[in-house]
């Protein structure tokens, strides 16, 4: 699955050599696929909104994240009957987001919690 990530990062990496900055629109849709690899090595079924939070599921979190879910994610909440992280995510929108589910979800399970595509180094593109 890795792969999927570095195949995804590179049409990302062409997509921004060959038009430059990309529209936010577009972004989203970048982290989206990246949420979804995700979510998919992590054998998450459903990513899904529900009011003012993000409910995910199932998840199996790591023994060490169980036992301070709340401290470690501030405002997420787990429901060991269905497996069902529900986070509160702060006043973020678009992209960011969409990153900010996925690192959640990664610090959840116990792993760095880098999303598959950070932010585009719009430096490198501009110097090309």
């Amino acid at each position: 699955m890795a792969r999927d990530h570095e195949a995804l990062a590179m049409i990302r990496d062409e997509t921004l050599d060959r038009f430059g900055a990309l529209p936010d629109p577009v972004e989203v849709l970048f982290a989206i696929a990246s949420l979804r690899l995700t979510a998919q090595r992590l054998a998450v079924e459903e990513v899904a909104t529900y009011r003012e939070q993000v409910r995910l599921r199932p998840v199996t979190l790591s023994d060490v994240v169980e036992l301070g879910l709340s401290a470690l994610i501030p405002g997420a909440s787990f429901v060991d009957a269905t497996r069902t992280l529900n986070l509160k995510p702060d006043r973020v929108f678009g992209v960011d987001l969409v990153r900010w589910v996925e690192s959640r979800l990664l610090q959840a399970v116990g792993e760095p919690a880098e999303p598959g595509l950070g932010p585009a180094d719009r430096a490198s593109v501009r110097a090309s």
